[in-house]
């Protein structure tokens, strides 16, 4: 099982650059267009290959492979490729929580320390989770027990 995820929270992008001196860099992407609106649903799947790279792969509503052999390339732009609320992949793709709703995003490390993951730690966005979730903007969801509600970054292992 997957993480489920609306439309316009997976999205293709047409180039990213770093830009500010080193403690105050900031990332932007640019030529963002989302997969859908938000009222359309997707799946981001993890699977593997026959060299043991984790891949991903994004799944309509019905179940068809929209896109495969997707990896993260959360330490490239000196680590802000990936954060609490996003994912950068390879080739062109990106994954924000928040949503995408213009054609530009910009990550900093300052002042936001929840886009900036140190070296070795894998994205929180990427780790399997045994169950299945639909994140819409601002709801809260529950899963078996109480102590797994929360803020979507909470349940995915990481304090909100």
């Amino acid at each position: 099982m997957g993480h489920r995820l609306s439309g316009h929270m997976i999205a293709t992008y047409a180039c990213a650059h770093l830009t500010g001196p080193c403690l105050n860099r900031s990332l932007t992407v640019d030529g963002i267009e989302p997969f859908g609106s938000a009222d359309e649903c997707f799946t981001l799947d993890c699977y593997s290959d026959h060299s043991s790279i984790r891949l991903w792969c994004i799944l309509d509503d019905a179940g068809d492979v929209v896109q495969g052999g997707l990896v993260p390339d959360t330490q490239s732009y000196n680590g802000l490729g990936g954060g609490d609320n996003h994912i950068i992949f390879k080739g062109g793709f990106i994954v924000d929580l928040s949503g995408f709703y213009s054609s530009q995003r910009s990550y900093t490390a300052k002042g936001e320390p929840q886009n900036h993951l140190p070296a070795d730690k894998h994205h929180a966005l990427l780790q399997k989770r045994p169950h299945s979730h639909l994140f819409c903007d601002g709801s809260l969801a529950e899963m078996a027990g109480a102590e797994n509600r929360g803020s979507v970054a909470a349940i995915f292992g990481r304090a909100a």
